[in-house]
């Protein structure tokens, strides 16, 4: 289901007409987010206790369509690492959860993909040459060391 006017009056923390890091709108196509990603990502938001600064949501070139639909937003948290970043977002069960921490903001992607219920979902990391990989424990370990 898409986000309606009364749906982002009910949001906390996200606002129709809000701008990104850059000053470009942080929701350029507002109605066609997925209204489950933006009341989780609001929830989220409210735990983690602090702001949550929007890289992209519905604009920009990705290889996975869910962007375009509404479905995923790249963002970070302020004054978090990556890893931490990351480990709040999983207690959420994101169907879709990646970490990026060579991003000039290191941060998160968080999207609503279909997947079988009661399942994990996709969990991915991508590395300083762009390449993508799944995460393990000695990943978080490495990110972490300076």
């Amino acid at each position: 289901m898409k986000m309606a006017p009364q749906d982002w009056a009910k949001l906390r923390h996200f606002k129709v007409g809000e701008s990104d890091q850059q000053g470009r709108p942080a929701f350029p196509l507002p109605y066609m987010m997925d209204k489950d990603l933006m009341c989780r990502l609001d929830r989220m938001r409210s735990v983690v206790g602090q702001p949550f600064i929007v890289h992209e949501t519905t604009g920009g070139i990705h290889t996975v369509p869910l962007h375009g639909l509404g479905l995923a937003v790249d963002g970070h948290f302020i004054g978090l690492s990556a890893i931490e970043q990351y480990l709040y977002a999983e207690q959420w069960m994101w169907p879709g959860l990646g970490f990026y921490p060579h991003w000039n903001d290191p941060g998160i992607h968080l999207d609503m993909r279909e997947h079988p219920e009661h399942t994990k979902g996709a969990r991915w990391w991508r590395d300083e040459a762009g390449q993508y990989h799944p995460i393990t424990p000695n990943v978080i370990v490495r990110t972490q060391q300076p």
